[in-house]
């Protein structure tokens, strides 16, 4: 039990989550840059910034997230001249396809592609 000076008490905070200690605001803020920038479609549409909620094939992220890691190995190998996209962006592309996927796992979702 935690108190204040003037007698006020709460539970502790020791079982809780806390969440801002759990990530970096620096790399937070680069990721939803990124993820605003994206908004844009080919055809010049803007998507909501949630639209990615709907869901896609999980087979959609992996390939996005396979492409990315590459960049980053590239980068991170000494060979930034056979990337596509600069580090900081493969990162942020990385990191929306990892959790977009964690997402649809989390809430035991398997979004089929249409066959056109």
């Amino acid at each position: 039990m935690r108190t204040a000076t003037t007698g006020a008490t709460r539970d502790d905070n020791d079982a809780k989550l806390d969440y801002f200690k759990f990530f970096s605001v620096v790399a937070f803020h680069a990721y939803c840059t990124y993820m605003f920038g994206k908004r844009t479609q080919p055809d010049g549409n803007l998507r909501n910034a949630d639209n990615w909620q709907k869901g896609m094939p999980r087979h959609w992220y992996c390939e996005s997230a396979e492409r990315h890691l590459l960049d980053v190995v590239y980068h991170t190998k000494g060979h930034p001249e056979l990337a596509q996209e600069d580090l900081e962006t493969a990162l942020c592309a990385l990191l929306f396809n990892t959790q977009a996927l964690l997402h649809e796992v989390l809430i035991e979702r398997n979004v089929e592609e249409i066959s056109e």
